[in-house]
């Protein structure tokens, strides 16, 4: 459902970018490539004041920021949100109230580019 006024407050861009599994290396890991996926996606990005955690890849993470997205927009979790210069972790993906109208998605913030 595309909602005109909702879309005017997502004020920002970003790109997103998503990590895939390639090939194992000699030690028998598998390497890990990330691509960008999308760019100048139409977004929101507050920083959260709740303190919510989230278990992504095997590790307890906390949200220290919430991005809001247009309902169609590929995202998942795991993905990497670039904006203004900084990424963030994907902590989860929700249809916010359930509705079809859009997303909300817990970001935590990369201090380290390579994690």
């Amino acid at each position: 459902m595309s909602d005109p006024i909702f879309e005017q407050l997502l004020t920002q861009t970003c790109t997103i970018k998503r990590r895939s599994k390639g090939s194992e290396d000699k030690w028998g890991s598998k390497t890990e490539t990330i691509s960008s996926i999308a760019s100048d996606v139409p977004c929101l990005i507050q920083a959260s004041y709740e303190v919510l955690e989230f278990d992504v890849r095997g590790q307890k993470q906390t949200a220290n920021f919430f991005a809001y997205f247009k309902i169609d927009t590929d995202i998942e979790v795991d993905d990497i949100v670039v904006f203004d210069g900084q990424d963030y972790v994907v902590l989860g993906v929700e249809d916010a109230g359930g509705q079809g109208h859009h997303l909300e998605v817990p970001l935590r913030n990369l201090e380290n580019k390579d994690e």
